[in-house]
């Protein structure tokens, strides 16, 4: 009587640890968090609520739905507001560049990089990877201080925009009108489309 009982223990558990199993596969945004460099990768489908952590390394999350992302929409190449110490643009390469037109949605974002002719690219249904960036760090990945770009805080937010191709670019988010592009030995100001 009592390995029947075991028996049927044990195929409950089996089905309940199953249904458990299956229904996380079944959630349809992917991502990723790698708590260590504060990374966050998200591809989000229509309406479907999503988890991404907050606060650099704490272990809370905050659950939101995404509709429209902050850096969703047209832009324009304002300005250069610094070169690193090493570049790929001349100054004609430079005036080309200033006044073009970027966008950036769930299903398109423009390319940028080291070379002009990326301006031309685009990446099709783009993974946007969101890395908070210190102070300390981007001097040491950019040798340059955030300062020269007007970034007072302590941190700033690095997305890397890319395909399954590796097309893509590289911008900070400053503000809610205001990104700063990354390419070239260069970063550009990016201000919204009105």
């Amino acid at each position: 009587m009592s390995k029947v009982i075991v028996l049927i223990s044990l195929i409950s558990l089996s089905v309940f640890i199953s249904g458990c199993v299956s229904q996380a596969t079944n959630q349809s945004p992917i991502k990723s968090i790698s708590g260590a460099q504060n990374i966050v990768t998200i591809q989000p489908k229509d309406d479907k609520t999503i988890s991404t952590q907050q606060n650099g390394a704490t272990t809370s999350t905050e659950t939101t739905t995404i509709h429209q992302e902050i850096f969703y929409g047209q832009w324009v190449i304002k300005k250069v507001l610094a070169y690193g110490p090493v570049g790929t643009y001349s100054n004609d390469d430079i005036k080309n560049i200033e006044g073009r037109k970027l966008s950036f949605s769930k299903e398109r974002a423009s390319c940028f990089g080291d070379q002009i002719k990326y301006l031309n690219d685009v990446a099709i249904n783009p993974i946007y990877k969101k890395t908070v960036v210190s102070k300390s760090d981007f001097v040491t990945g950019y040798r340059l201080k955030p300062d020269a770009l007007g970034i007072k805080s302590d941190s700033i937010i690095q997305i890397n925009a890319s395909d399954s191709k590796g097309n893509g670019c590289v911008f900070f988010i400053k503000d809610n009108d205001t990104l700063i592009l990354a390419g070239g030995g260069a970063f550009f100001e990016l201000v919204r489309e009105t």
